[in-house]
């Protein structure tokens, strides 16, 4: 069991990075503006479809192949895209090679002079784990100062625990549906769960494109109207898990689908807001995309482990309590995010 965690976490780890390194490419090649955004939510429509694909792709291979199989097969994909990023994906429109955030040439050319001087193994590793400790206190760790001051950051995290919330709900409907409906088998929950990745996708191709060509007010408008969106949908959960309710109007499993994909539908654009307005901190904006995610999911997580010890016992009326918990949660963080972009000059 503690390998399978440790893999899980693995994979979790992994797959975290991508959404920066996304950041910082598209920051770098497009600049800011227009077209920077649009690539953006170009590049999460693609993420979402990916996801979503692969979950249908793998399963159909399930049936016919061991898991193990099916889990080498994905790691071998996931590996060789890494290798045609690595190897095409330029760093700037001059080169390839051209990182925004060059190792300094002191640095390195320390690190070189040890390693020819000591080129034994023991004297190659200590040269290795002296260069990444002199880059971390000379590189990162000002960087790191400098973006956790930033009232900017700080105000976006928060405003991003809503949307984080919601996003990472995939991994509990398909218990909300089971537990709130007598005829959902296994199977049906798990695709069920999967609306809500169909109503990101969905967002991000209609709303996304309206919302990478309005100007500034037209952009607070748009976000207003999906914060409710994703509000009104939670609290329809919420309700739609009453037992009492359910009694009297049978099975809802029609509408708790619908409201599952009107509730990705919702935090769609909102989700990468942060990565909009962190790809406009130079050099940072790698930095600020990884630690914004990172501080709303793990408030999320912190989330969730409090509505999952609500809904232990499976009952529908726990699940109404826990679900109005996230609709609360994800108003405070619309209204976070309003007041953000209402005061402050976030676009451009």
């Amino acid at each position: 069991e503690r390998s399978l965690f440790r893999a899980i976490f693995a994979v979790e780890y992994l797959y975290s990075v991508q959404w920066p390194c996304a950041i910082v490419i598209v920051g770098t090649l497009q600049g800011v503006g227009s077209n920077q955004d649009s690539s953006i939510f170009r590049t999460s429509f693609c993420i979402h479809a990916g996801a979503l694909f692969s979950v249908i792709f793998t399963s159909a291979l399930l049936h016919y192949f061991h898991w193990r199989i099916v889990v080498i097969q994905a790691s071998g994909l996931s590996m060789a895209a890494a290798a045609i990023g690595s190897f095409f994906v330029r760093d700037s429109l001059k080169k390839t090679n051209d990182p925004p955030n060059p190792v300094m040439p002191a640095l390195w050319e320390e690190f070189e002079s040890r390693k020819q001087s000591n080129p034994s193994i023991t004297g190659s590793l200590g040269s290795f784990i002296h260069f990444i400790l002199s880059a971390t206190v000379t590189g990162v760790w000002p960087e790191i100062v400098a973006l956790l001051r930033s009232g900017t950051f700080w105000i976006l995290s928060l405003a991003h625990v809503g949307d984080a919330v919601v996003r990472s709900s995939e991994r509990v409907l398909a218990a909300y549906f089971q537990d709130t409906s007598s005829t959902v088998s296994d199977n049906l929950a798990t695709r069920l769960s999967l609306l809500l990745s169909v109503g990101m996708i969905l967002g991000l191709s209609t709303v996304g494109t309206e919302f990478t060509r309005s100007n500034a007010k037209e952009r607070n408008r748009i976000l207003s109207k999906l914060y409710s969106i994703a509000v009104v949908s939670c609290y329809g959960l919420a309700i739609l898990a009453i037992p009492h309710l359910r009694h009297w109007m049978g099975d809802a499993l029609v509408f708790q689908a619908a409201l599952t994909i009107a509730m990705g539908f919702g935090v769609s654009v909102p989700s990468y807001v942060p990565g909009i307005v962190g790809a406009s901190y130079g050099r940072r904006k790698g930095l600020f995309a990884a630690y914004a995610d990172g501080v709303a999911c793990g408030l999320a997580s912190l989330t969730w482990s409090i509505v999952g010890r609500t809904v232990e016992g499976g009952n529908g009326g726990e699940w109404a309590l826990g679900w109005a918990i996230v609709a609360l949660l994800v108003l405070l963080s619309g209204v976070v995010m309003w007041v953000f972009v209402e005061h402050h000059a976030v676009w451009g």
